[in-house]
């Protein structure tokens, strides 16, 4: 009897020891989750031809995730940023994400900063499963469908759409002339999509000037559009430094078309830049500018003066970047504290007209659709501030 007893003992002991060995821990099973930390990957243009646009999106991250570690983490766990410079480059791009998902074992990933480089990924993220928040905002990021592929609020097609409604029913332009100044890129070609499908919609002949990325003269471009009698032109580029250029080349022409400067080209250095040729800029975006009076602008400058004390105000992407940083914790808490990468996607597609702060307009992402909202707000410059103001709260495109 005490020999069944002790062989019964042993046989639990075993079992027991059996279990154990076969429950992994967070950092054996969970990619980027560990017991007190979760790994969050960026890949973005840190050094390249869009630094200046980029540098301001990855230290939002920086300090959003900041914030949330000095407020305790999420459930538990602290943030930690790992960012990769893949200097605009679709080659660095990929290496970047190899190192992020293989090396580094990080949950998800910010970026890649173009719409080339984030297309030449989808294949390695629906591979790995690996879900990604894109600074593109062309209609190639969610349509299809990508379960692993997130865009923060507009696209183009929306903010182009929102122009020529605003130049033909608000502004009462007759018969306008609206050419885009595009790059002839991946997003520079979604661009022109966008322009021509409104154009259509609203009986209006297309016009457009491509103008490189880190062009410093754009002379050829607006003699020509001068000479079509182009009265509204869009600037759909890569920096804010394009639609100072335009600007600039246009008064020196005597040429005064109202010009618009779409995401990345809208910010108030433009204003700074271009001087008093900046009197006719407008601001197109999907997101709320730096003195904007809403809760959570309140909240992000105070983070960025605690972080980044006697600092200019950045570039407005870096409010695209604190909206991810949001999103992301946002998806964090939902999922709880066995979080995982599908965990993370399926808690994201709860977000049902979510209200950022004023941060943006409302947010839906859903099992169909990535695309977070169609809003944006226009922007006027104000010569005695020295700055871009909201002439509308958030419109849409017409239906």
């Amino acid at each position: 009897m005490k020999k069944k007893d002790q062989l019964a003992r042993i046989g639990v002991l075993v079992f027991v020891l059996v279990l154990l060995v076969n429950i992994p821990s967070y950092a054996e099973e969970v990619r980027g989750v560990a017991k007190d930390t979760i790994k969050i990957g960026m890949i973005t243009d840190m050094t390249g031809p869009v630094a200046g646009l980029l540098v301001p999106y990855a230290n939002a991250h920086r300090d959003y995730f900041q914030w949330v570690n000095e407020q305790g983490g999420i459930h538990g766990r602290k943030i930690k940023l790992l960012i990769e410079d893949d200097r605009y480059s679709i080659p660095a791009a990929v290496a970047a994400f190899k190192k992020l998902v293989y090396r580094d074992e990080v949950l998800c990933i910010s970026g890649p900063g173009g719409t080339g480089q984030h297309t030449a990924l989808f294949s390695q993220l629906e591979k790995t499963k690996m879900p990604s928040f894109a600074v593109a905002i062309s209609p190639t990021m969610y349509t299809p469908y990508k379960r692993y592929v997130f865009i923060p609020a507009g696209d183009y097609w929306d903010f182009i759409g929102v122009i020529y409604d605003y130049i033909l029913n608000r502004m009462k332009v007759k018969a306008p002339k609206i050419a885009m100044a595009r790059p002839d890129t991946e997003g520079g070609k979604v661009v022109a999509e966008g322009g021509k499908k409104w154009a259509g919609f609203y009986n209006q002949k297309y016009y457009e000037e491509i103008l490189a990325v880190g062009a410093t003269d754009a002379t050829s471009q607006i003699l020509r559009l001068k000479k079509e009698g182009v009265d509204n032109i869009v600037v759909a580029a890569n920096t804010t430094d394009a639609a100072s250029l335009v600007l600039r080349t246009c008064r020196k022409f005597n040429y005064s078309p109202n010009v618009h400067g779409v995401q990345y080209a809208c910010g108030d250095e433009v204003i700074e830049s271009a001087g008093e040729a900046a009197r006719n800029y407008y601001g197109v975006h999907a997101f709320s500018m730096w003195y904007d009076d809403t809760p959570e602008m309140k909240k992000l400058r105070e983070a960025f003066m605690k972080y980044h004390p006697g600092s200019k105000p950045p570039n407005p992407m870096y409010q695209m970047g604190w909206y991810w940083g949001t999103i992301i914790s946002e998806g964090l808490k939902r999922a709880g504290r066995d979080v995982d990468g599908e965990k993370l996607v399926d808690a994201i597609e709860t977000l049902r007209d979510f209200d950022t702060g004023g941060l943006s307009g409302p947010v839906t992402y859903t099992s169909k659709s990535h695309k977070a909202t169609n809003y944006c707000k226009i922007f006027k410059t104000d010569m005695k501030k020295k700055r871009l103001v909201a002439i509308t709260d958030w419109l849409k495109p017409a239906e």
